[in-house]
């Protein structure tokens, strides 16, 4: 007979935390009052075990479904840029607004990213950060956007903007350092309700175990958000990295990507003023 962990030293007095148990059978009945006698226990004693006991699994039910593990802060060896521009945007010819704010949204989306690449190649690359002579990757992540749009002359808008992103320099000495399982080339933007739900699993795929959240000091605006590496279950090599075709097909042909804000984004990362020009059909 399988013995479980009863309450022993169960007194006969009578308890406030009462609950009487009937029987639906003597064959139950008998089982239970010989397992309390085999552990030497009373019956409510022997019976508040099992329940004790099924309390314990669905406790460790709720830490597998609802738990990730949260590691220390990462800080990025490269200091984070601010970018200040402004470009023009020519007049939508279409004529339904929601076609006008994905005209607008695009076409803000690729100037941006061009904005950024230029700048970290034309300039970062030149002045404050040297690119290793190894294989290495480079992710730009947008944290940061704030811009307001304005009708300089008919037939064109115009947006100043700045937008703040954080290098990484991916290389296989970093990889190793964190033992193959930092995944940067999947940064991703998560929120507390992410971390904190039970579904957490719809936000962050099985093959991660947790997430290490970035530092990031924010100098635009409030957000309880913030940007996460994924840290993977199983260690990947190096090797396998850089051949993984699904990486790959991420990158540009000169091995780097743009991630972060979008025009998708909640207003505290990607804050935009004067979109109410996008409604105007000009």
């Amino acid at each position: 007979m399988t013995k479980y962990p009863a309450v022993k030293g169960q007194s006969n007095m009578a308890s406030k935390h009462k609950i009487t148990t009937y029987f639906s059978n003597t064959t139950t009945y008998d089982w239970v009052t010989n397992a309390a006698a085999e552990q030497g226990v009373t019956k409510s004693g022997y019976l508040e075990g099992l329940i004790r006991q099924e309390m314990e699994r669905n406790q460790e039910k709720t830490i597998i479904k609802s738990g990730i593990m949260i590691y220390e802060v990462y800080t990025p060896k490269e200091q984070s840029c601010l970018l200040s521009e402004q470009f023009e945007l020519a007049i939508s010819p279409l004529d339904l607004e929601t076609k006008r704010n994905k005209y607008y949204n695009d076409m803000i989306h690729e100037s941006l990213n061009t904005a950024v690449y230029n700048d970290f190649y034309g300039e970062v690359t030149k002045k404050y950060i040297q690119l290793p002579d190894s294989d290495y990757y480079v992710i730009l992540l947008k944290t940061e956007f704030e811009g307001r749009i304005s009708t300089i002359k008919k037939g064109s808008l115009n947006l100043a903007y700045h937008v703040i992103y954080q290098p990484f320099i991916i290389t296989q000495d970093l990889w190793d350092k964190h033992d193959g399982r930092y995944d940067f080339f999947n940064i991703r933007y998560l929120r507390q309700t992410d971390l904190i739900n039970k579904q957490w699993e719809r936000t962050i795929p099985n093959r991660y175990v947790g997430v290490a959240p970035i530092f990031d000091r924010k100098r635009l605006g409030n957000d309880k958000g913030g940007f996460f590496i994924p840290v993977l279950r199983e260690p990947q090599a190096w090797q396998e990295i850089i051949n993984d075709k699904t990486i790959q097909k991420n990158l540009s042909p000169n091995k780097d990507a743009i991630l972060g804000v979008t025009v998708s984004s909640n207003k505290e990362r990607f804050n935009l003023k004067g979109c109410e020009s996008f409604k105007e059909p000009y």
